[in-house]
């Protein structure tokens, strides 16, 4: 896929598109497939490390104050319901009710 995108970037300068690529890989810079193979490994050992242990990532970027963060399940697919202001929360309650 990385090398489909930056192909396709290639064909957008071809038609006048002003690009500024930010590719960590240097696919981009270098067209080098060994280097972009090397550098994918490493971002996905890098995630799958972080995937097993998320506090590892947060001590990674807070140091000493991440032994505060908690970390949650992200719970994909959950319907998020933003709950009613206070003025509204007994509106629809039936007269008998209240």
């Amino acid at each position: 896929r990385h090398i489909g995108i930056c192909t396709l970037l290639r064909l957008l300068e071809e038609y006048g598109v002003e690009l500024e690529v930010h590719d960590d890989s240097r696919y981009w810079q270098t067209g080098n497939r060994a280097e972009l193979a090397s550098q994918m490994a490493l971002i996905n050992t890098i995630l799958n490390i972080f995937a097993k242990d998320p506090q590892a990532l947060a001590a990674l970027a807070l140091g000493e104050e991440a032994k505060n963060i908690e970390i949650v399940e992200v719970q994909v697919g959950k319907a998020f319901h933003e709950p009613k202001p206070e003025w509204r929360r007994e509106w629809g309650i039936s007269a008998d009710e209240n």
